[in-house]
């Protein structure tokens, strides 16, 4: 299994809002993709065909249902995706290019 984490924007360049797309590639080949924003926009993706989605991701049930279907596809939480993608996350050791002087 191998898991991706996106993190940027959508919306206008003046008012922009977060957005984050988990993608886990199974060791068959095919990927699972949860997707959300700030918006309240929220999708499941399983190989290409979105199974679930919903503009009103702040609303608890709709992100469980989500996560549930996620998990039922991925094996995997997106919580716990999360979790091992960053698990797997090595510093650069040159440092960020933002703290260079």
């Amino acid at each position: 299994m191998k898991i991706e984490l996106r993190n940027g924007t959508t919306g206008p360049s003046h008012d922009p809002y977060s957005a984050e797309m988990l993608i886990v590639r199974r060791d068959d080949g095919s990927t699972v993709r949860h997707y959300s924003n700030g918006l309240g926009a929220i999708e499941v993706m399983v190989g290409g065909s979105v199974v679930y989605e919903s503009t009103h991701g702040d609303d608890r049930l709709v992100r469980l249902k989500a996560a549930l279907l996620f998990k039922r596809a991925a094996g995997i939480t997106p919580a716990d995706a999360a979790a091992a993608y960053w698990a797997g996350y090595i510093d650069d050791p040159m440092g960020s290019p933002s703290s260079c002087a």
